[in-house]
């Protein structure tokens, strides 16, 4: 398995302790770990002692310090001091046990000291169990989750297919804004027929419109170009080119400008009751609320031959008890316009070989976006 970048950004972080005799063991940990929250361990940096003084200030500023259990690690001067320097910051501790490797003389001297600190036998539970109940063991780790604030770099988003310097400073990156209005009934999520010719099912979404005005703004200020690759009546969405070197200064005047919480998104709703032959009088005052925002990682798309970055808001539909049965009512209705898929359904993108069918009818990242919207037991 190749190298995944590190945390590069300004937010809080885990910092990850391994043996290096183990990479091939931890790299696939901290991937999953890095799906939810900020990770760094001691990747691109040289020895010597640039080496240390890094790994000592990285330390000492992390906020939970994870220490990957192993009999290569046990037997590490790097690891043994790495502890020590945590333990002597009073930092947040846990212990990941990554094989069955405590029953030499060694670990039982390790689990005497270690005796006070959390202990998970990784190896027993495996990589998922242990990613999706950290915030349980560890409550405080919520703070080193990947969101969007303001002081976090936009270029940590980067899909894995991606490589370093492959974005230049002047590359440009097409921005999309993307507002979402989750349907679940009975473990079923509502997903209605791409528009544009797609012929694939996707989420309940609007695009984000930039008047004219806004528009002038951000092409003076960022020396962003228009992307009229998609345009609609004489406004715009957040479709615009803008130059690499002036993602950060973007992505920080939109987060100022756009308060996801405040923002009615009652519109994404009357476009679905109309879609759907839903009843408008039971939908007329519909209840949304903001679940999360997220950045959908900056990819190459051979459709609009441009690297995108995807900036979403994700809020749920909170239906009544006449607007729930009237939900349930036309999810027994087959129809072309909309379908109703568990999540079991839309992580396949709607492939079912069971049953023979072999084609893909669900958008990939309807997935992509549930999944970092919400936990997993929630899907």
């Amino acid at each position: 398995m190749e190298d995944i970048k590190t945390y590069q950004g300004r937010g809080k972080y885990i910092f990850v302790s391994y043996s290096h005799q183990d990479k091939l063991k931890v790299l696939p940990i901290i991937k999953a770990l890095q799906s939810k929250y900020n990770v760094w361990y001691d990747n691109g940096i040289g020895w010597g002692e640039e080496y240390k003084e890094s790994i000592v200030k990285h330390i000492n500023n992390c906020s939970l310090f994870i220490y990957m259990v192993s009999t290569n690690s046990l037997k590490s001067d790097f690891c043994k001091n790495e502890i020590a320097q945590a333990v002597d910051k009073k930092i947040e501790f846990i212990n990941v046990v990554i094989e069955d490797c405590l029953n030499t003389d060694e670990a039982e001297l390790f689990l005497f000291d270690h005796r006070n600190y959390q202990m998970v036998y990784l190896y027993q539970i495996g990589i998922r169990d242990f990613v999706n109940d950290l915030e349980n063991r560890v409550p405080s780790v919520s703070e080193t989750k990947r969101d969007c604030g303001a002081n976090e770099s936009v270029f940590t988003f980067l899909d894995s297919n991606v490589e370093e310097g492959e974005i230049q400073s002047d590359t440009k990156i097409r921005i999309s804004y993307a507002g979402y209005v989750i349907f679940k009934i009975n473990n079923q999520y509502l997903l209605v027929m791409n528009t544009h010719g797609l012929d694939l099912y996707q989420l309940c979404a609007r695009t984000y419109r930039l008047d004219i005005k806004k528009r002038e703004e951000y092409i003076a200020k960022f020396k962003a170009e228009i992307d009229d690759y998609i345009r609609e009546d004489d406004l715009y969405d957040y479709r615009l080119l803008i130059p690499a070197n002036e993602l950060e200064n973007f992505y920080k005047a939109f987060l100022e400008e756009i308060d996801p919480c405040k923002y009615d998104y009652s519109d994404i709703v009357y476009n679905i009751v109309k879609r759907c032959g839903l009843d408008k009088n039971i939908f007329e005052n519909p209840k949304t609320s903001f679940v999360k925002r997220i950045i959908r990682p900056i990819t190459f798309s051979r459709y609009t031959n441009h690297y995108e970055m995807v900036l979403s808001d994700v809020n749920i539909f909170e239906p009544n008890e006449e607007q729930l049965k009237e939900l349930e009512r036309i999810s027994k209705i087959s129809n072309d316009e909309y379908r109703f898929a568990t999540i079991k359904e839309i992580k396949a993108n709607g492939v079912d070989i069971e049953k023979g069918k072999r084609r893909a009818d669900i958008a990939t990242y309807v997935y992509d976006v549930l999944s970092s919207a919400f936990e997993e037991k929630d899907l």
